[in-house]
This record gives C-alpha cells, sequence and structure tokens, in this order.
C-alpha cells in the first residue's frame, strides 16, 4: 500500500514538473506610453532599455512587485508590475497602427486627459491667464542620464527589491 502511494505521489509530481516544464512562458502588454527597464527591481537604478506602448513582453521572473521581462528588442530587465497588463493591448485606430495617426504630442495630451479642444476652451473662459511658463516647460526635455545623475547627486534612493 505504501509503496503504491509513493509510486502515486512520484507519478504526480513528474506530471507537475513536465506540464511546468513545457508551459508557454508568460507574455503580457505595456499598458504605459513608455517605461524603463532597469537592472535590477528598484525604481533608483540604472537604466538597461526601454519599452513602448502595446509592446508583447515576456515575463522570466517575479519579484514582489517588479518583473524581470525580455523586450521585443530582446533587451531583459526589471520593470514595475504597474505597468504591464494581461490583456493584449493593439495600438491601432481605424485600420492602421495609431502611430501612423496621432502626434506624439496629441498621445500625451490623451493620456493626460486635456485634449487642444479643452484647452483651447480653458482659455477662452480664463482669458488673463498666461501660459508661457506651461508652454515653456512642456518643450523641456530632460534625459533620464540626467534624471539618474540629478538622483544620484541628491542621494535619492528608493526602495529595494520588489518593497512597497
Amino acid at each position: 500500500m505504501r509503496t503504491r502511494r509513493f509510486r502515486l505521489l512520484l507519478l504526480t509530481f513528474c506530471v507537475a514538473a513536465l506540464a511546468d516544464l513545457t508551459a508557454k512562458p508568460q507574455r503580457m502588454s505595456v499598458q504605459l506610453r513608455s517605461d524603463v527597464l532597469r537592472a535590477t527591481p528598484e525604481f533608483m537604478t540604472k537604466s538597461v532599455g526601454t519599452i513602448k506602448y502595446a509592446d508583447v513582453v515576456t515575463v522570466l521572473e517575479t519579484k514582489g512587485a517588479w518583473v524581470k521581462v525580455q523586450s521585443p528588442s530582446n533587451k531583459t530587465g526589471w520593470v514595475h508590475i504597474s505597468a504591464l497588463s494581461k490583456k493584449t493591448i493593439k495600438a491601432t485606430a481605424g485600420d492602421t497602427e495609431a502611430s501612423k495617426k496621432v502626434s506624439s504630442g496629441e498621445m500625451a495630451s490623451a493620456t493626460k486627459g486635456f485634449s487642444p479642444e479643452a484647452e483651447a476652451g480653458f482659455r477662452k473662459n480664463n482669458p488673463k491667464i498666461s501660459f508661457a511658463a506651461v508652454d515653456k516647460m512642456e518643450k523641456t526635455k530632460v534625459s533620464l542620464q540626467d534624471v539618474e545623475a540629478f538622483l544620484k547627486a541628491g542621494r535619492v534612493e528608493g526602495p529595494k527589491g520588489g518593497a512597497k
């Protein structure tokens, strides 16, 4: 009787191990406009690449709220789970790719919920407000390297290893 149980347990273990080995790797879609692939599972770490909206990535490992992924360009790095969706995301607008129909400025406005029409209405209702500073700020570009240097100079550290 014991031998029979042992064999049944061993067979169950082997079937489970085989199923795990033959399972397809999990794939997820990027749900942010873009995100940075990081060298380690923490926010304040070196960038090793980028991923963009609707990219499908392969999940390699999970550590807390962080996921190690392989990008479509075969870069491997860590990204926070909040950047990913289990749903398949397609960047399309009608019958063509959204990137061919929508400018990056329009995409940025849409993700912020502030369309050109909404801005025009706000300007009309608030004619004495100057948008010069806002316009200047929107044109400012800061590289990831500059951000990393700023954080390092200020000795800013984020949570380590998937801590919340």
